[in-house]
Formats: C-alpha cells, sequence, structure tokens
C-alpha cells in the first residue's frame, strides 16, 4: 500500500504541470497572452523561489536548526497549484487538491504538520505577492 501511495503523490506535481499547461492552451485560444507570457513567469519566479529557499537550507541549515525539514514536495505544489490559479482555474478545487496531498504526505510520514506549515509561510508570502503584481497587470489591461 505504501508503494501506491507513494507512486500517487509523485504524480501529483506532473499532474499539477499538466493542468497548468492545459490552462495556457485554453488562454491562447481564447487570445489571452498576457496572461498565458505572466502566468509562465509566476510559474518560473515561484518553482526558482522554492528551490531557491532549498538550496539556502541545505547551505545554512535554518530549518534544521528548529528541528524542522524544509518540504519542497509542499513548496512546488504550492507553486503548481498557484500557477493554475492564476490562470483561472477553481481555487476551491485546487485547494482541495493541495489539501488532500498534504494530507497524504503527512500518512506517508514524509513530513511533518510542522514542516508543512513553517514551509508554506516561508514560501506563501513571497507566492502571494507575485501573484497579485502579475495578476493585477493582466486585470489592467
Amino acid at each position: 500500500m505504501y508503494e501506491i501511495l507513494d507512486f500517487i503523490a509523485d504524480c501529483y506535481s506532473p499532474i499539477l504541470l499538466i493542468c497548468f499547461v492545459v490552462a495556457c492552451t485554453n488562454a491562447l485560444r481564447r487570445k489571452k497572452y498576457p496572461l498565458v507570457i505572466r502566468g509562465i513567469l509566476f510559474l518560473v519566479m515561484a518553482l526558482l523561489f522554492s528551490y531557491g529557499v532549498m538550496f539556502a537550507d541545505h547551505h545554512f541549515m535554518w530549518f534544521a536548526r528548529a528541528s524542522l525539514d524544509y518540504s519542497t514536495h509542499t513548496a512546488v505544489a504550492l507553486s503548481g497549484v498557484m500557477a493554475i490559479a492564476f490562470m483561472g482555474w477553481s481555487k476551491a478545487w485546487l485547494g482541495a487538491s493541495l489539501l488532500g496531498y498534504g494530507l497524504l504526505m503527512l500518512y506517508q510520514r514524509y513530513h511533518t504538520v510542522l514542516d508543512i506549515a513553517v514551509t508554506v509561510l516561508v514560501i506563501a508570502p513571497f507566492l502571494s505577492g507575485v501573484f497579485y503584481f502579475l495578476r493585477r497587470q493582466c486585470d489592467s489591461r
């Protein structure tokens, strides 16, 4: 059972990427080019920040000093979900999928609740700021 759930968890981020590509394709069909460009920019910035914090944490051991583990799984999943939301997909559905993924990570013992929560607290302010800045640029056109 562990292996099946592990496989499902491993599929979550690639599924998010597929959903993002579908969302971009739909926006391109509607000729919403600025939305697609800014959506891709958002995803790239979000992933760079998520992995940048991971590399910095490996170097400086911020999380380890607090007896925590930076959850790259959480950071990347949050980046993907927010990128899809940026493209206009249902935030309720995306939030439910992210919650389910978090519960799966807990069940599989990838991370603790505190690992996940602190990772979100570190990542979310940056992602939210970039999200709203870029989204405002799309809405003002």
